[in-house]
């Protein structure tokens, strides 16, 4: 017997953070003492975060002191860098927003538009603060004094089809083809795979079709081209066709549309764009 039932989870992206200190009286830092010895009762729940492309993606931290008690960060600045382990460059800086001064805990948005034109992999997250001397010191995030968390940046949220549009009107360019309706393409989106998905639905059609596309944002006529359909081939050759007939391709392109031959033998009933 087969069930129709499933489970999901909603797991915090979250972690502790650190700050080593000599002395309890550091400004901003001085709601609890601090050990003055060498042991270091560091945080210990390292994890991997992870960011989705297509989504905003939002982490919590909580800062402590050595014996991990909350530290009061009322009137600081946590800043957060990330870091490509590819280049070791910085590829984002900003600013953290404070939730909680008396708790230590602090909350980080990457957002859609931050990380959309970013390659797939590991980054470092960075994060730090400055103190009353007005040095920049870093937030350790274990009992190996590692000032970096690790962040996978991942795609597999943006293979989601953000719309599916559809074109049942077509109007005669006065040169012997119809025009579709205007489609939105994967560069207007910032959808950076540019994977564009397609269907012909056609009665008895003969004739060619092509599938047209422009990168301006403001097209004219002249702007728009045909894209290569096959074969060093940029249309595709329907004969007395009845059903749908489906194509694939990639662009980076701001808009769509379609474009085909009125021979008058059949019809292009509509045709279904999915991105």
């Amino acid at each position: 017997m087969s069930s129709n039932y499933s489970t999901s989870y909603n797991i915090t992206q979250s972690g502790d953070l650190y700050a080593l200190q000599d002395h309890g009286t550091a400004t901003g830092l001085g709601q609890y003492n601090s050990t003055r010895g060498t042991t270091v009762n560091s945080p210990v729940n390292y994890r991997r975060l992870m960011a989705y492309k297509g989504l905003d993606n939002e982490f919590w931290f909580y800062i402590k002191n050595q014996d991990r008690k909350p530290i009061y960060i009322f009137n600081l600045t946590i800043n957060a860098v990330l870091i490509d382990r590819s280049t070791s460059s910085r590829v984002l800086t900003k600013q953290c927003t404070i939730t909680d001064a008396d708790l230590g805990t602090c909350r980080l948005v990457l957002t859609e538009a931050e990380i959309t034109n970013l390659d797939n992999g590991l980054y470092d997250l960075i994060l730090t603060y400055t103190n009353e001397k007005g040095l920049v010191l870093p937030l350790y995030i274990d009992m190996n004094l590692r000032p970096n968390y690790t962040v996978e940046i991942s795609g597999v949220a943006h293979q989601i089809p953000l719309m599916t549009q559809t074109s049942t009107n077509f109007m005669s360019d006065g040169n012997g083809y119809l025009i579709g309706d205007r489609w939105f393409g994967p560069g207007f989106y910032n959808k950076t795979n540019g994977l564009v998905t397609f269907a012909v639905y056609c009665t008895g059609y003969t004739g060619k079709f092509r599938m047209q596309g422009t990168v301006s944002e403001y097209p004219t006529e002249s702007d728009w081209f045909d894209i290569e359909l096959g074969v060093a081939v940029d249309w595709y050759m329907f004969s007395n066709f009845t059903g749908i007939e489906p194509f694939s391709f990639y662009s980076n392109l701001n808009y769509l549309r379609a474009k085909i031959e009125d021979t008058g033998t059949g019809t292009v009933d509509k045709v279904v764009i999915r991105l």
